[in-house]
């Protein structure tokens, strides 16, 4: 009772103000050689019985995807868990892009009071590897806790051959995409980095921290996604292979009369984006859907032109009518701003009921105006494969095979599955390798073929060999593979932009070009009469549409800080065009992770190493690792 009465009066009026929550939150992260991680938690939480009945789960992201989105996969495996230092029931339940670990029995509900769960677990693939440095960019805490957190404490262990004075450090608290300083941190005498927060995080605030040190203390480490393969192999299934090679010319020929692009005309800049087009527009047809970029600069152009006013406060955001009727309003900015009246949009919480309708009716409504720039091409692609897989059923019905084949295609496609992921991973792994110690990147594709090859023949030799895998099963396993490798490409490749698609996409990249290079004289020139920071922020939403919109906010910083601007539509803590950058960056994922029930982890949008915590770009809730969790 002592021990409780302690701790509450150590915690912060937060905390009690929120019933539940976590007192402390420790955290051990130990950087293997190998480039994997060993992370101890330590969570102490506050219990009253409300959501916290059983014990408490914790999230985990394990799946991102990068820029051209690929799939990214990181390792997660749970290797102790305690509570109030003993030994505790736990099991995992998949999610859409990670797991979340439950703490204790669904029969057994814990009593109130304090308890502390400690949580083991390794995974990998965190590190990011850059030309100076390599990179612990690590969200300690995740951004999708339920509960608030008192405290926060952090250290991160190194090699210990690596130089202490060598070691760099920066970390952030607060919400998504914030990059807040309430922390405080050091290097021991070790070489451990020590960080420790400073103010209570909120529900939905995280700590995201940073470590960097010299190359060459880390083993590389880490793989490229899967390579489609397949082989044409064995003249006895010769008509099999024909089906193969049908559908190869069936789609080579589709793709000449109904694929290829019209010739695009010659790119100049030009100095307005396409007559009529908003910038979600634009971004529809330059990227072929709609997605939570074009909502957001949708909104902010709306706001530009004075139809709506952003407050972006700690805890939310809230979309206000202007109060003015602005008749230069496209007719989807007009949707939006019709649609916010005084909205509340909470920070670090899933808006779907609030944002997904708007969102889901304008994306239905692009698709029909300019869906039909596209061909899509989908009857000639499901036909192709479609009569390929009934010719190939036919050939198997007709010679007796049909029935013994596929009884034995089930065993011995997960034999040849495996076999298959191991060669790509030892051939890529090596090619990677070799590639990394002869600072030659541009090699790892052509050095993993190379090593891929005599793999690939000598495991078919073996198998054939030893007859793991009848000769049979082995081709129709090709075959099959064939056919979904070009069902794939066909489906990347055969739809085709309309002549009229062409010509705007044509004008967007003389556009695009224009904002990348413009420059505050020859704006000024262009648009006289016009203040700079009215053609600033014209553009600022077409900029952002385009994904360079801190490259024109960046271009333009310091002139706009001479002239005390201060952006009439926004209202928030204002400390130049950082700001602003900050809102799109969080307000995106806010609309990013609202579009579909709540069924996913809290995690970065990009993969974990794949961009620097230092600099511009880092921010909380940035990193690896992360997610969060919450009572059960």
């Amino acid at each position: 009772m002592l021990g409780l009465f302690l701790a509450l009066s150590q915690s912060s009026t937060k905390c009690f103000k929120n019933s539940e929550c976590i007192l402390s939150y420790t955290q051990t992260v130990k950087v293997r050689k190998d480039g994997s991680l060993r992370v101890r938690e330590d969570i102490t939480v506050l219990s009253k019985g409300i959501n916290i009945k059983r014990g408490i789960y914790r999230e985990f992201p394990t799946e991102y995807k990068d820029q051209s989105g690929r799939v990214y996969r990181v390792r997660f495996e749970v290797i102790k868990v305690l509570k109030d230092g003993k030994p505790e029931n736990w099991f995992i339940k998949k999610l859409t892009n990670g797991v979340r670990v439950y703490i204790g029995r669904k029969d057994k509900f814990i009593k109130p009071g304090i308890h502390k769960y400690t949580i083991v677990y390794e995974t990998d693939r965190q590190l990011g590897s850059f030309e100076d440095h390599d990179e612990l960019y690590w969200n300690v805490t995740g951004n999708g806790w339920r509960f608030p957190i008192n405290k926060v404490e952090a250290v991160v262990e190194l090699p210990p051959d690596v130089p202490k004075e060598k070691i760099k450090f920066t970390a952030y608290t607060g919400y998504f995409g914030s990059r807040g300083r309430d922390y405080e941190g050091w290097i021991d005498e070790r070489g451990r980095v020590h960080f420790r927060t400073t103010k209570v995080l909120n529900e939905g605030e995280g700590l995201t921290v940073v470590v960097g040190w010299p190359k060459g203390y880390i083993e590389s480490a880490g793989m490229l996604q899967g390579i489609n393969w397949f082989i044409r192999d064995n003249s006895e299934y010769l008509p099999l292979w024909l089906v193969v090679l049908g559908l190869a010319l069936f789609y080579g020929i589709a793709w000449i009369f109904v694929g290829r692009d019209p010739r695009k005309g010659t790119v100049v800049p030009i100095y307005e984006p396409p007559k009529g087009l908003s910038p979600a527009a634009i971004r529809y047809i330059y990227k072929m859907k709609y997605d939570a970029k074009c909502f957001v600069s949708n909104l902010i152009s709306a706001a530009v032109k004075g139809a709506l006013i952003i407050k972006d406060r700690k805890d939310e955001y809230r979309i206000l009518k202007s109060g003015n009727d602005p008749k230069n309003l496209t007719w989807d900015e007009r949707r939006i701003a019709m649609y916010f009246e005084d909205t509340k949009i909470e920070k670090g919480r899933n808006n779907y009921y609030l944002l997904n309708p708007i969102y889901e009716a304008l994306r239905k409504e692009f698709k029909s105006r300019w869906g039909n720039l596209f061909r899509r091409n989908t009857l000639i692609l499901n036909m192709g494969i479609g009569l390929a897989s009934i010719i190939i059923i036919a050939l198997l019905l007709i010679n007796g095979q049909f029935g013994r084949l596929i009884s034995q295609f089930i065993f011995s496609f997960l034999v040849l599955t495996i076999l298959g992921l191991l060669i790509i991973g030892v051939s890529l792994g090596v090619s990677w390798a070799i590639s990394s110690a002869i600072r030659k990147p541009n090699l790892i594709d052509l050095l993993g073929w190379v090593m891929f090859i005599p793999l690939f023949l000598i495991s078919m030799y073996v198998v054939l060999k030893l007859n793991i895998v009848p000769f049979e099963v082995l081709n129709l396993a090709l075959v099959i593979g064939a056919l979904i490798a070009m069902y794939v490409w066909g489906r990347k490749y055969l739809p085709q932009p309309t002549k009229e698609a062409v010509g705007i996409l044509t004008q967007i990249e003389g556009f695009k070009m224009f904002l990348s290079t413009a420059e505050k004289d020859r704006l000024e020139k262009l648009f006289p009469g016009e203040s700079f920071p009215k053609i600033f922020e014209r553009f600022l939403p077409y900029a952002m549409a385009l994904d360079i919109g801190d490259t024109w906010a960046n271009r333009f910083a310091n002139e706009l800080k001479d002239m005390n601007y201060y952006p009439r539509w926004y209202s928030g803590d204002f400390r130049g065009i950082e700001s602003l950058n900050e809102f799109s960056i969080g307000f995106e994922s806010v609309v990013s992770s609202s579009t579909s029930a709540p069924s996913t982890v809290s995690s970065s949008t990009s993969p974990p190493g794949s961009t620097s915590g230092f600099g511009d770009e880092g921010h909380s809730g940035g990193g690896g690792g992360g997610g969060g969790g919450g009572g059960w």
